[in-house]
């Protein structure tokens, strides 16, 4: 996309390939083979707890200090099954110069019965690259890595990560990846729900234009974080090319008629399928990075899920655009500052 906003230093696809270039596809593999399901609490706890621990050791390898932070859930809604179900969070904090955090995150559970190699795995090896090439970096925000628990049953890991947050540090942005690896290059491998096109015309002339392919990254958000999602699809767009990132603005977060099509229109009702919401039910800025799950991977939430149908080419693009919007974020900080 054409990037004007002045308060933040444009993205350059020569910054963004320098970056490509110190990202590992051969870690990012390793780490969604190693990390891989299925997991979940009710089904599989003890693969969660090795999990998390896993996760934790490589946030330490990347010079973090992480956290296993636990929390509980009662039966409050027809996915928990158990009177009380106790989960746990990974979160690791790299200082910056200021108080004012973005936070970097993706789920770490899956649908039982399913590797979840795109949903969510994948998602979490990248957050895990991102903290690894970004550990040095001298930074004015502060970044906050989080693997969440128990999205699949309910976003509570992230509910819990919010209520916890929300009085500790002020949040300026948060990025969810949420299956971020499967693309396709296949005409009409790319599926647009019914009434799609009426809200997103200008999206679904640039599906129509790529024949309906599935090889463009998504980037969903509200108007709080309408400049942190331009701003990294900016950042992508350096490396992938002009237009090969699509931004949708959650319909719901449309004055006027928002409550209206949320009633009357189901498929809005997608918008709200990861860790962002609970962010944006908080009035905090957040945007969800996606291949749009179902609507392109015909292995998701299937047992074929599997690190073999991904594409961790694109994976590296969105490790080094997300390391792009960090540093121009800081920059602008320091812009500000008159520093």
């Amino acid at each position: 996309m054409v990037f004007s906003d002045p308060s933040f230093p444009a993205p350059t696809a020569e910054r963004a390939r320098t970056l490509r270039g110190q990202v590992s596809a051969a870690r990012l593999r390793a780490d969604t083979e190693a990390l891989l399901g299925p997991q979940d609490r009710q089904h599989f706890p003890d693969r969660m707890s090795e999990t998390e621990a896993g996760i934790a050791a490589r946030l330490s390898e990347a010079g973090l200090e992480p956290e296993i932070r636990p929390f509980a859930v009662g039966s409050a809604g027809p996915a928990v099954r158990h009177r009380e179900l106790k989960g746990a969070n990974v979160v690791a904090v790299k200082p910056g110069r200021r108080r004012e955090a973005i936070v970097i995150g993706a789920h770490f559970d899956t649908v039982p019965g399913t590797p979840g190699a795109d949903d969510n795995i994948s998602s979490v090896a990248a957050m895990l690259e991102v903290a690894r090439l970004v550990a040095g970096w001298d930074l004015e925000p502060t970044l906050i890595f989080v693997a969440f628990d128990m999205e699949e049953i309910g976003l509570h890991g992230a509910r819990a990560f919010v209520r916890e947050q929300l009085g500790d540090r002020p949040l300026t942005g948060a990025i969810i990846y949420e299956s971020i690896a499967y693309t396709s290059a296949e005409p009409g491998s790319q599926k647009m729900p019914p009434g799609f096109g009426l809200l997103f015309p200008r999206v679904e002339r640039a599906a129509r234009a790529r024949g309906y392919a599935g090889d463009w990254g998504a980037v969903l958000y509200r108007e709080p974080a309408g400049r942190l999602a331009r701003l990294y699809a900016a950042s992508l767009d350096a490396l992938q090319g002009e237009g090969r990132t699509l931004l949708l603005r959650d319909p719901c977060d449309f004055p006027i008629i928002g409550r209206m099509l949320e009633r009357r229109v189901p498929f809005v009702r997608n918008f709200g399928r990861s860790d962002h919401v609970p962010f944006w039910e908080a009035g905090l800025p957040a945007i969800m990075v996606t291949d749009t799950a179902d609507f392109r991977n015909p292995h998701y939430h299937q047992r074929s899920d599997l690190p073999a149908t991904l594409d961790f080419d694109h994976l590296r693009d969105v490790v080094a655009a997300t390391a792009l919007m960090v540093e121009c974020v800081s920059e602008a900080a320091v812009r500000g500052a008159g520093r």
